[in-house]
């Protein structure tokens, strides 16, 4: 009978590690799911971003080429 309790506790201490071993990775996954999600806000955030300053550089760019071809013209005709 004794062995039987023995056994027995030894169980129910295996399955309580168990428990908090799942709790445990449970908790983890969720944040790692949390952490995901606010991650790929942050990329889009920062696409968005690259994108639109992309753009702007490229009109810049565009603008200073117009300028120049012109003032080349110009300078062609003197």
């Amino acid at each position: 009978m004794f062995m039987l309790q023995n056994e027995l506790s030894r169980v129910v201490e295996e399955l309580r590690q168990a428990e908090e071993v799942q709790r445990n990775t449970e908790a983890a996954r969720r944040r790692l799911e949390a952490e995901l999600r606010e991650m790929a806000v942050r990329l889009e955030q920062a696409e968005h971003v690259a994108l639109r300053e992309g753009k702007r550089i490229v009109a810049k760019l565009q603008s200073r080429v117009r300028r120049l071809t012109v003032y080349a013209y110009y300078q062609r005709r003197v």
